[in-house]
């Protein structure tokens, strides 16, 4: 092999310019890959965990009034803002790769618990409106018993979201993303 020549091919503008763009393609490419990186990780560390710690927020003030409801005997007409489900799915995937398969099986039951809550929230509105409509003012008593079994139930629901969030954000989590000393729900 003849390095002069090879030199002296190399040794030109052109080839200097073909050489340079190259390099300047693979390190714009690298540069990329490499602020996407510290982008999800930057997710993966702070945006989740604050969007955890603002739905924890919401979880006790909805238990609060739920447990309210119970102590109280009186029917919940509505229900607070709603949780944000999507926006926790939708970050949770976009850094999936950043999360170990305890936290993103946590992400998966916190979420799951959140639907759950808000299910139990619809059914409680419907029971409460079809009362108002056969009997406004004064609700049925067996209306009042469903609606309190459905408080109980979101009171349970939301005791749950609130540890499994705590544990997430304390790194206690079980193999399974969640908490041993859970009881199953009741169904």
């Amino acid at each position: 092999m003849d390095w002069s020549r090879i030199w002296d091919s190399l040794n030109n503008l052109t080839a200097a310019a073909v050489i340079g763009s190259m390099a300047g393609s693979v390190g714009a490419v690298v540069a990329v890959f490499v602020t996407d990186r510290i982008r999800a990780r930057r997710r993966a560390r702070n945006l989740i965990p604050a969007l955890l710690r603002r739905q924890r927020r919401l979880a006790a003030s909805r238990r609060g009034g739920e447990e309210q409801a119970l102590r109280e005997s009186r029917i919940m007409a509505k229900s607070s803002s709603p949780f944000g489900i999507d926006a926790l799915t939708r970050l949770s995937e976009s850094v999936a790769d950043q999360l170990s398969d305890r936290q993103q099986q946590a992400l998966d039951n916190i979420a799951h618990l959140m639907r759950e809550s808000e299910e139990l929230a619809t059914v409680a509105q419907s029971v409460f409106q079809q009362s108002e409509q056969s009997s406004p003012g004064s609700p049925i008593p067996m209306v009042v018993s469903s609606l309190q079994r459905t408080h109980a139930e979101a009171v349970s629901v939301l005791s749950r979201l609130e540890k499994l969030i705590d544990a997430y954000l304390a790194g206690k989590l079980n193999e399974f993303g969640s908490l041993d000393e859970l009881p199953a729900p009741k169904r």
